[in-house]
């Protein structure tokens, strides 16, 4: 629909023995998908077997697209699992695929943090065609949280919703407690 090269990239913590090489069974599904959605699809032609590699990959991409069932797995208790780590360091946006969609996405989620990103990220999640929901979210850590700063976030939320302008969505706003990143 945006015209965009997608390029795909095998990733994975510990590498599956039944597959010999992973890079020819990613140029097969590369040419799968471009047949399939008539798209320009390439194949990274490293796989990687570290996180700084993805993120180093995803630095000039527009979007960061991630199955999310097989990252929960394997868990480093410093670091976090590889997904952790990926959507926490990446500079573009992440798009978790929990399934194979059956139709259009109906709900975006953007998590902001009122950086000066942050409208520049609403502005790039609105511009997805959902049909009905557009959710801005902000986690605050539980240790520093009041009531006044809980409304103090519900405000900003709502002023960063109406930067949208006039907008064909309905836009929710939510705010969490607890550690973002888990949140």
């Amino acid at each position: 629909e945006h015209c965009a090269q997608l390029r795909i990239m095998y990733f994975v913590d510990v590498p599956n023995p039944n597959l010999i090489d992973p890079f020819e069974r990613l140029a097969q599904r590369a040419q799968q998908l471009a047949r399939r959605h008539r798209v320009s699809v390439a194949p990274v032609s490293r796989t990687s077997e570290t996180v700084d590699r993805v993120v180093e990959e995803s630095a000039c991409a527009d979007l960061l697209v991630i199955d999310h069932r097989h990252h929960r797995i394997l868990m480093r208790f410093w670091q976090g699992t590889a997904f952790d780590q990926l959507v926490r360091r990446c500079q573009c946006p992440v798009l978790v695929v929990k399934r194979e969609p059956s139709r259009r996405y109906r709900r975006v989620l953007v998590a902001v943090d009122f950086s000066a990103e942050a409208k520049e990220l609403v502005r790039y999640a609105g511009a997805f065609d959902v049909e009905s929901e557009l959710e801005l979210f902000h986690s605050q850590s539980t240790l520093n949280e009041t009531t006044e700063s809980r409304r103090h976030a519900e405000e900003r939320l709502v002023r960063l919703s109406e930067s949208l302008g006039p907008t064909r969505y309905r836009v929710r706003t939510s705010v969490g407690h607890g550690d973002p990143s888990r949140q």
